[in-house]
């Protein structure tokens, strides 16, 4: 494991806005996170999709609960996704 005791970092983007951070590690952990930007509409499908994602599972797991046979199980989780 590395051990960083200062980061600094100087950038301009396509505006000519400059960006500027500047760390001075005081030896205690920390977490550093990505920071990115999002296009609120692609967002919006993302949690779209991941609902549908986790919705589907739920509907797994009643299929298996309920011992729905393999040739009837997507009939099953399709119509559990409409309900």
């Amino acid at each position: 494991m590395q051990q960083v005791s200062s980061v600094s970092c100087i950038a301009t983007d396509e505006k000519g806005r400059k960006y500027e951070v500047q760390f001075e590690s005081d030896g205690s952990p920390i977490k550093v996170r990505m920071i990115r930007a999002s296009d609120p509409a692609a967002e919006e499908r993302r949690a779209k999709i991941i609902a549908a994602h986790v919705e589907q599972l739920k509907c797994r797991q009643m299929a298996d609960v309920q011992g729905v046979l393999p040739r009837d199980r997507t009939a099953f989780i399709l119509r559990c996704m409409e309900d």
